[in-house]
């Protein structure tokens, strides 16, 4: 390889190292790196403090978002969220029906279906209103997931703006 294709590569990597150290990690977590990491080097990766997500940026970034916060699963929504970012943090075998939804509905005293129709009903409000719904896609940018015409888009979609933030 000549200097020059060498130099070229050394300085697209100091320009671009957050992206390729991203990249590593995504790519490592898919192909079971910290069992490698783990047995050759003792390190359990999982191990790691556990981020905690604040509820009223949340909130205030929905709102700003021209979801309506009148319809009780704005609420749910909101929990739900802080539960999918924390919870992906850990392990990400963790599912909204059997164990996000359960742990929101705990938390408010209702059933795991009333926050699963609460987030329901609020996205076909949100699907509604044309106005709205543009205002939401306009924040969320180009995220492949900015079709929001079921519960489960909106939450990935929603969750995936609040990780990149």
């Amino acid at each position: 390889m000549s200097t020059l294709v060498k130099k070229f590569i050394r300085e697209i990597i100091r320009n671009n190292i957050d992206d390729f150290l991203d990249l590593f990690v995504e790519v490592a977590l898919d192909n079971n790196i910290d069992l490698f990491i783990k047995e050759n080097y003792d390190i359990d990766i999982h191990n790691e403090k556990r981020i905690s997500y604040n509820e009223d940026f949340i909130q205030n970034q929905l709102i700003s978002m021209g979801i309506p916060q009148n319809i009780s699963g704005f609420y749910y929504l909101v929990k739900v969220i802080v539960l999918v970012l924390e919870h992906e943090q850990i392990d990400k075998s963790y599912t909204l029906t059997k164990n996000i939804y359960p742990e929101v509905a705990k938390e408010y005293n209702v059933s795991s279906n009333s926050v699963y129709q609460g987030i329901r009903y609020l996205t076909l409000e949100i699907n509604k209103n044309k106005q709205r719904l543009g205002i939401l896609l306009s924040k969320l940018g180009n995220l492949p997931q900015n079709n929001i015409n079921t519960p489960n888009r909106l939450i990935k979609s929603l969750s995936m703006y609040f990780k990149k933030i």
